[in-house]
């Protein structure tokens, strides 16, 4: 009853936004029920899992990937609602481990509100609500179980709590984020101007600077001292180059400088922050959908109509010095980190960029207003299309959503099959990062020096989800040259799976 009293006598603004924003936890949490992981989602859940089910830390555990050294907040969390929801069945903890994503998707929702509140007002807070609430990547890396959302809102609240003055609370807060993903050490400029705003006298800002770094330093450099300990690089796999380190695929040693300048990089950003999977155009047209290329030039009209109070931001006056200040302090670091990416991968993950979709929200909320004063005769116009807009760019996440996951449970039985058939420590032959998640075993990768370490081979040669399940010509034939034997067969979806390979 108090609350609801409260949210009566609320302002306007922040009564729509909250509205906005419970709208967007609606989304997020129904997608859950649609979406199957993929990519680095499988590996992040395979070693959530793990944990769960073996109270450590992984290491050289084959979970979908060599190694695991990514800061685990975000797997610790995930682990302990698996625990915590096993009591009602694995079903039910199974799909406990995609509530996290949600979660803190969600509650950085409320960060950027509080956030732009205190920097624009509530007006231009109320508009910033409704870029971020319905923004596809948002949307995306707000549902799935990426360490973006858990990391972005750890990052939010260091710098809500610098903005209030609570120096301690949000360092605490700051360590938490590096230890949920590196990147969020990119939004360290812009907390330190707020540490400075507030502390102008050299000696205080000094003394707040240390004892902020000393606290964030003590969550956060344990996780660098391990990977030291035991992968001989603090930040393995960056830096091998410098540093050296544990030998992996996965180590990072491009030298990809003329990527920076590619069309095809800068268009994965764009399509990427609009919900196209890895920003490749030519996922768009994985699914044979009716009259797709329609659909596609009419979302991509949508994407620009969408973008263009943007270039308005700078018109709001009394705003333009501002908005260029945290595009420098917010933006640039963050500009740079993709940067950093695309140099050693020679690719650009638009997902680095999801920490700086508040400030893109403050600038869009500031050229929506601008349009909306100087265009008073289109406002209804105006509003019509942004409701048209919003509801577009939900509904392709939840088509987008469905039809993976229908792609994915094609397979099902392959799975379930794997998973009552055979032992728990068994390990199996099988590519890429979902199959150890699917198949909650231990995976190696399809290659001819893995075959003697594995009990099982999940075969299938017309596997289209993942590339990496597919065995080169001769892998495939050592293998089969010493007769294994079929445990499984599946003539609708082509699976074979071999058993007797471990001697």
């Amino acid at each position: 009853m108090n609350f609801l009293k409260k949210f009566k006598y609320t302002d306007y603004y922040t009564k729509s936004a909250i509205l906005i924003i419970a709208l967007g936890f609606i989304i997020r949490f129904a997608l859950i029920f649609l979406y199957h992981p993929s990519g680095d989602a499988c590996w992040h859940l395979s070693v959530s899992r793990f944990m769960a089910d073996n109270l450590k830390i992984p290491l050289l555990e084959p979970l979908g990937r060599e190694v695991f050294w990514e800061p685990p907040v975000f797997h610790i969390i995930s682990s302990l609602f698996y625990r915590i929801f096993s009591i009602f069945g694995s079903g039910v903890a199974e799909f406990s481990l995609k509530l996290v994503s949600p979660i803190f998707g969600s509650l950085s929702l409320i960060m950027t509100f509080l956030i732009m509140s205190g920097l624009f007002g509530k007006k231009t807070a109320f508009y910033s609500a409704i870029f971020a609430t319905f923004l596809p990547i948002n949307i995306f890396y707000g549902t799935i179980a990426y360490t973006e959302s858990l990391m972005t809102f750890f990052v939010l609240l260091s710098l809500y709590l610098m903005m209030k003055e609570r120096h301690i609370l949000s360092a605490v807060a700051f360590g938490v984020s590096l230890l949920s993903k590196y990147n969020a050490l990119f939004t360290l400029p812009l907390i330190i101007y707020f540490m400075y705003k507030n502390n102008k006298q050299p000696k205080e800002f000094v003394k707040k600077f240390l004892i902020f770094g000393i606290i964030a330093g003590l969550i956060f450099l344990p996780w660098l001292a391990r990977n030291y300990l035991y992968l001989h690089n603090p930040l393995w796999p960056f830096f091998t180059s410098v540093f050296g380190g544990y030998e992996s695929a996965e180590t990072f040693k491009g030298n990809n400088i003329s990527s920076l300048w590619s069309i095809n990089n800068l268009a994965a950003l764009y399509l990427g922050v609009f919900g196209v999977p890895e920003g490749n155009y030519q996922n768009i047209f994985y699914f044979k959908v009716p009259f797709i290329h329609l659909f596609f030039a009419a979302w991509l009209l949508a994407t620009v109509v969408f973008t263009v109070p943007l270039f308005f931001s700078f018109r709001k006056k009394g705003q333009s010095s501002k908005i260029k200040s945290f595009l420098l302090l917010w933006l640039a670091p963050h500009l740079l980190l993709v940067a950093l990416y695309v140099i050693n991968t020679g690719i650009a993950y638009s997902r680095l960029l999801v920490p700086a979709v508040p400030l893109f929200s403050a600038m869009w909320g500031l050229g929506f207003i601008y349009l909306l004063d100087r265009m008073k005769k289109f406002r209804a116009t105006m509003i019509f299309v942004l409701i048209v807009l919003v509801i577009g760019f939900s509904a392709a996440e939840f088509v987008k959503a469905a039809l993976a996951g229908k792609e994915w449970n094609f397979y099902q039985k392959d799975f379930d099959w794997a998973k009552k058939n055979t032992g728990k420590d068994s390990v199996f032959i099988a590519g890429g990062q979902c199959m150890s998640y699917n198949l909650q075993r231990f995976t190696l990768n399809p290659a001819a020096e893995n075959l003697d370490k594995a009990n099982y081979a999940f075969v299938n040669q017309n596997f289209r989800l993942d590339y990496h399940v597919i065995f080169d010509e001769q892998t495939l034939k050592s293998m089969q040259s010493r007769n294994y034997s079929i445990a499984y067969f599946n003539k609708s979806t082509g699976t074979t799976i071999y058993y007797g390979i471990k001697r």
